[in-house]
């Protein structure tokens, strides 16, 4: 037997993809993404300037005042909002991935969810994995606390890629990696960027995400049968087995016309203008076999098979405005 071509497609992966501090959705575009809420708020990075134009966004600033740090309250609860709209929204997401401060975002994300510390994030579907490049765990009073709900073990599947040369984040990515219960560690040989993996290090990330796509697949409605039924099964059928038939075909298509009908009103959304000025973009593939500086994401040639592409822009936020 043969898989139709909609269940097929059902087995692709959605994922939620947070840029890193004071860059993009636009830099980190090659996967389904949005821009932080907030207008970048200081110097962009070196790393990202000269290959990159702007504008640029952050998901959260904090300060060191003394010996404690100290949040924008403001930016860090509008950026809460936003994501919990972006969830419901366009929703249902598989899986969400983050680089540097999007990767601390992400994680704290799926804490928030699954410790219950965010009734609202708990109200949406599940995040049913992670992907973290170079993540530090957030410090901010409310994810510690999510993180210390779950006794310290986020129950969701991670794979956390940092390099052994970036001495500033090196030991917090590990301290992430542990905190998650089922982590999947790649350790690379340069600093605070996102490499394109070869080799053993590219076989497991595909092993992950091919392990996500199985977990997350729903069994398939219906299957196109290549060959005839077995004359043995016709036999032993049962009377009223035709009247059972009808049933199921009935149903089938009640099923198929739910899905068209949540296909066009995705559809409609697409064309509709929101408050996050959502539009579908194509597939971009990055170059093979070579490194792309800092917050480009170079290994997305290989979730982009499993993946849809969906691209929200979102309109500057006033700090503590809603989403409406």
């Amino acid at each position: 037997m043969t898989e139709t071509k909609e269940s097929s497609r059902q087995a692709r992966l959605r994922v939620l993809c947070l840029h890193s501090f004071r860059t993009s959705g636009a830099i980190f575009q090659q996967q389904t993404f949005i821009d932080g809420p907030h207008p970048a708020s200081g110097p962009i990075p070196r790393d990202v300037r000269p290959y990159f134009g702007g504008p640029y966004y952050e998901w959260f600033t904090v300060e060191s005042v003394g010996d404690r740090l100290e949040f924008d309250e403001v930016k860090m609860q509008a950026s809460e909002r936003f994501l919990t709209a972006q969830l419901a929204l366009r929703g249902p997401f598989d899986g969400v991935m983050g680089f540097s401060q999007g990767a601390a975002m992400s994680a704290a994300l799926v804490a928030l969810q699954r410790s219950g510390v965010r009734p609202e994030l708990s109200a949406v579907a599940p995040l049913r994995f992670c992907i973290l490049f170079a993540g530090i765990k957030s410090r901010h009073p409310d994810h510690v606390a999510a993180f210390e709900e779950l006794s310290g073990k986020v129950p969701c599947p991670s794979l956390h890629v940092y390099g052994d040369k970036d001495a500033l984040k090196n030991p917090h990515c590990v301290e992430l990696a542990d905190a998650f219960q089922n982590a999947t560690v790649l350790l690379h040989q340069r600093g605070h960027v996102i490499p394109a993996l070869q080799g053993a290090q590219l076989a497991v990330a595909r092993a992950f995400i091919q392990a996500a796509a199985a977990a997350t697949a729903p069994e398939p409605a219906s299957r196109s049968v290549s060959t005839p039924p077995s004359p043995h099964l016709l036999s032993v059928q049962p009377q009223g087995n035709e009247q059972q038939q009808q049933q199921q075909q009935q149903q089938q298509q009640q099923q198929q016309q739910q899905q068209q009908q949540q296909q066009q009103q995705q559809q409609r959304l697409l064309r509709q203008p929101t408050a996050a000025a959502m539009t579908a973009v194509a597939t971009s593939k990055a170059g093979a076999g070579r490194d792309i500086p800092a917050q480009h994401f170079a290994t997305a040639r290989e979730v982009s098979d499993y993946s849809v592409l969906v691209r929200a822009t979102p309109q500057p936020l006033h700090p503590g405005m809603a989403l409406q």
